[in-house]
């Protein structure tokens, strides 16, 4: 009799173990999926022939992402592709709470270019994700693809730009990353409308997550045709 509930209380035991593994595998599988599917090679990336990895953590608490970081950046246009699409997965469960890491790699097809961050270690701490691979097609100088039309910003002598939030509050004096390059205490007058090539507002947590706590109240993100023109004759060589 105690053999056979002992062999009993085993198997309930195996039972619920191979439920709780199943329920598990099949969550991750669905995430990794959506990443997947959901995540394409930005233009501009290509464009640069820029190819490498990025590292992501964040924190799950109740199934809602809390704090999510960019460890090892790759470049603002791929690290956002993946910090918004983790930012806009809906169906992280509870039983999934913790602190995650995740590595995305962007490999380019036909290109030899110079793979930055291959060798970065995936932090301490953390739970490693499944790898995610995105590849696409090394474009050619004839048909590489262009970047989408400029915003053409006109602003007074003294005129600073100030995100809003969803309630239309003022969030405070944004951060301006120009030409790659942090600058403080920056006036829109000092720059001609003229020179600029894009211009790329980031908000909230994907601001936080590539700039750090100084980009709190968002960040203003400015290329310079300059800046653009020189990428492009280092790519071309």
């Amino acid at each position: 009799m105690k053999k056979l509930v002992a062999s009993s209380l085993f198997a309930m035991l195996m039972i619920c173990s191979f439920q709780n593994w199943a329920q598990n595998v099949t969550n991750w599988d669905a995430f990794y999926r959506y990443l997947s599917t959901k995540i394409s090679y930005p233009a501009e990336a290509r464009t640069e022939l820029l190819q490498g990895d990025n590292i992501i953590t964040f924190n799950l608490d109740k199934g809602i992402v809390k704090k999510i970081n960019v460890q090892n950046q790759l470049s603002t246009k791929t690290d956002l592709e993946v910090v918004n699409l983790i930012l806009a997965y809906p169906a992280f469960k509870p039983s999934q709470n913790g602190s995650y890491a995740i590595r995305t790699s962007f490999r380019l097809q036909g290109s030899n270019s110079t793979i930055i961050n291959q060798d970065a270690q995936m932090p301490t701490g953390f739970k490693a994700l499944s790898t995610i691979n995105i590849s696409a097609m090394a474009p050619t100088i004839a048909n590489a693809p262009k970047n989408g039309k400029n915003i053409e910003f006109r602003g007074e002598n003294g005129t600073r730009i100030v995100l809003r939030n969803s309630n239309g509050q003022s969030a405070g004096q944004p951060l301006y990353v120009i030409d790659g390059k942090t600058v403080e205490d920056f006036e829109m007058a000092t720059l001609s409308p003229e020179s600029i090539d894009s211009v790329q507002i980031l908000k909230s947590l994907s601001a936080v997550a590539l700039y750090g706590k100084a980009a709190e109240n968002g960040v203003i993100v400015i290329t310079t045709k300059k800046y653009a023109s020189e990428k492009t004759k280092k790519t071309a060589n």
